[in-house]
């Protein structure tokens, strides 16, 4: 809730709490722009002797791109997680570059 008539203003750490703990909205556009980059990456994990394809994200300032991205990455982020978990610090393959690259 907003500060009330007479109620002091707002600290900056207070103002940037808020500022962070907006909600996203998925909306038809970043669904795309998900499945765009999946398949994208799923393909690309095929390419070894021609380049990989890529996708570039173009729009106007403040059209929401670095925000839609950042959704994607969480989801491509989340969905290697859980099909990958990660080993534990003890495990000997855990510095290897097979698990540093994969």
């Amino acid at each position: 809730m907003p500060p009330g008539p007479g109620d002091p203003a707002r600290s900056d750490e207070e103002r940037l709490a808020y500022r962070s703990a907006f909600v996203r909205v998925r909306t038809p556009a970043i669904d795309t722009l998900t499945t765009s980059v999946r398949t994208l990456m799923i393909l690309g994990r095929h390419q070894e002797t021609t380049a990989r394809p890529s996708l570039i994200v173009t729009g106007p300032a403040a059209a929401g791109k670095s925000t839609a991205l950042l959704h994607v990455g969480r989801a491509c982020h989340l969905v290697r997680t859980q099909s990958h978990p990660l080993p534990t610090p003890s495990a000997p393959d855990c510095t290897s570059a097979e698990f540093i690259c994969s």
